[in-house]
Parts: C-alpha cells; sequence; structure tokens
C-alpha cells in the first residue's frame, strides 16, 4: 500500500489498526508472490528447455524422451504455497468483511448516540422547566398554608369575641330581668 493511503486511513482504534497492518501485509505478500510467478513463467518461456504444451505448474508424466524425471508432482513447498495464496485471499476478505462489519456498527452507534444526546438535551430542558414550575407551586402552597393559619387565627380571635359577647348579653338580660331599667326591685 501507499505511504499516502496509510495517511488518508487513520484507524481510531489499536485493535483496528492492528487488523489493517495485518491486512496490509497480507496483500504484500500476495503481491510479491504473483509478480514472482510470472516473472518465472517470463523466463521460463524464454528458456531452450519451454516445450509446447509445458505448463510447470502442472505435473508431467514420465513417458517422454525429454522429460524431466526429477519432478513428478506438486512439492510441499508448493502446496504450502498455494495453500497460503488461497488462506492468504480468505483472510484478506475476512479482514475486509469485519472492517465493513466494524463501520457499520460504528456508524449506527453514532447515530444513536447523537439522538441519545438530543433527547437528553430535550429531557435537560423539560426538567428545567418542570422545576420552575415546582418551585412556583410550592411558593402558592407557602403562600395558602401562611392564609389559612392566618385564617385559622382570626377564627379562634372571633369566635373567642363572640364568646365573650354572648357572655356579656347574657349578663345584661339578667340585669334586666332583675330590676326594671337596670334597678334592683324590692320585695
Amino acid at each position: 500500500m501507499e505511504a499516502g493511503y496509510e495517511a488518508r486511513q487513520s484507524p481510531i482504534s489499536s485493535y483496528l489498526q492492528e487488523k489493517l497492518l495485518r491486512e496490509r501485509k497480507v496483500e504484500l505478500d500476495n503481491k510479491s508472490v504473483s509478480s514472482g510467478r510470472t516473472s518465472n513463467d517470463a523466463h521460463t518461456q524464454g528458456s531452450p528447455c519451454r516445450r509446447e504444451g509445458f505448463d510447470p505448474r502442472r505435473p508431467m508424466s514420465s513417458g517422454g524422451p525429454d522429460a524431466p524425471t526429477k519432478k513428478k508432482g506438486m512439492g510441499v513447498k508448493e502446496m504450502e504455497q498455494v495453500s497460503a495464496n488461497v488462506m492468504g485471499s480468505q483472510t484478506v476478505s475476512t479482514l475486509h468483511k469485519q472492517n465493513f462489519d466494524l463501520k457499520l456498527e460504528l456508524y449506527h452507534r453514532r447515530e444513536r448516540q447523537t439522538a441519545l444526546e438530543d433527547e437528553l438535551t430535550r429531557m435537560k430542558d423539560d426538567s428545567a422547566q418542570l422545576t420552575e414550575l415546582n418551585d412556583r407551586l410550592v411558593e402558592e402552597l407557602e403562600k395558602r398554608d401562611k392564609a389559612v393559619e392566618e385564617a385559622v387565627a382570626m377564627i379562634v380571635l372571633l369566635e373567642a369575641q363572640v364568646e365573650t359577647l354572648l357572655k356579656e348579653r347574657e349578663m345584661v338580660r339578667r340585669i334586666e330581668t332583675q330590676t326594671p331599667f337596670g334597678h334592683m326591685s324590692s320585695p
């Protein structure tokens, strides 16, 4: 990969960065293996031993007089290399899929976070309004409680005055019944 590409793609987490570095290394290895194979093919085409229908990747029969007797099939190293190439491309494909899945999950989480932040802001505004309303209601209740206390005190005072006036009235009646015009009569 190019240095410009690495500068443009700055991974957020060390896990993601590690995965990207592995993927890039596998891609570079695959490129070097495939370029080595094409240069070997070009070399053998120009070689005097090159025959029509000869494919170095296919096993040769031992029937011909100029057939090499050295190789009868694919060697262990070549089989491992083919297996590594197949596994490498599967790994790259898996890493691409994981990368896509992670980016998609990150996108959805950011969307959810934005929605939650908006909801939090709205709830804070609602809370401030409700707190203000609650404070006003508490203030009104305190005023009403004070008014009720004052009314109760007035009622108690007025009841005491009524009781005093009733007693005075009763005394005045008794006095009036005992004597005409407020004098005591003699028997």
